[in-house]
């Protein structure tokens, strides 16, 4: 049974997998910075062709869980407003793509922009009277729009931006959640096509995710019980903490 889900991989590939849906499900009901530390996790496992692709079908089941739970609490002004310039963001994701075939010149080019947000974040204190003139207009959206539809195309890695663009908005940590998760469901599901299209996006990928759907529904529900006993400072903390080891680690690996 687990070499029909599994194929020639190995027993510490297949305990990879179940971490890594694990987090997955944690991530989309509680902390979204988390799935970038997938992305990387599975980049150090298996071959480029399968670490590249084998996020995204987590990914899109995690949302529809995420998805049932937080149906209400969405933010449906920010997901409209920012769908568009994500869409802008995966097409120029498919063009460096096909473009540029270098892994480490990508990593590296995603860690900067993380990183870029993220400094943009820490620096509210100092910028405050700014970025409240810019949370919610159109360039907001404009600019981390077409940064998250590009990081998510090239390596799934939207989340750390979509993070800091939450974080800045000031959305309750419930808001947050189920914003991201209706956002992510769209956006994710629409990736599918480009990635098989890409040729990313193949039978042996998709023979994975039954093999690890329990460990993505546990995620998950540890991920809900986590939201609900955590103060909104604290979770802010976390979310940009997970934010910056993401983008440092990514680059690590890069350089």
């Amino acid at each position: 049974m687990l070499e029909w889900f599994f194929g020639d991989f190995s027993a510490l590939q297949i305990a990879v997998l179940a971490i890594g849906a694990l987090i997955i499900g944690i991530n989309k009901t509680a902390i979204p910075a988390l799935g970038a530390l997938v992305v990387v996790m599975f980049t150090q496992f298996f071959p480029p062709h399968i670490a590249s692709a084998a996020v995204l079908p987590l990914l899109c089941c995690g949302d529809l869980l995420a998805v049932t739970w937080y149906r209400r609490q969405a933010n449906w002004n920010f997901v409209f407003k920012l769908l568009p310039w994500a869409l802008v963001g995966l097409m120029l994701g498919m063009l460096v793509v096909r473009c540029i075939d270098n892994t480490n010149v990508l990593g590296i080019v995603i860690a900067g922009i993380i990183l870029g947000v993220q400094l943009l974040s820490l620096s509210r204190g100092v910028m405050q009277k700014k970025i409240d003139l810019w949370r919610g207009s159109t360039a907001m959206a404009a600019v981390f729009g077409i940064l998250a539809g590009f990081t998510t195309q090239v390596a799934n890695a939207a989340g750390p931006v979509m993070a800091i663009y939450l974080v800045l908005m000031k959305f309750s940590k419930e808001e947050y959640i189920g914003s991201a998760a209706w956002y992510f469901l769209i956006l994710n599901w629409l990736k599918l096509p480009l990635f098989a299209l890409d040729g990313r996006l193949t039978w042996e990928v998709l023979k994975i995710v039954p093999g690890v759907l329990i460990f993505l529904v546990i995620g998950s529900a540890a991920g809900i019980l986590f939201l609900r006993n955590i103060s909104q400072k604290s979770f802010t903390t976390i979310v940009q903490i997970l934010t910056a080891l993401c983008a440092l680690r990514l680059l690590w690996l890069n350089i």
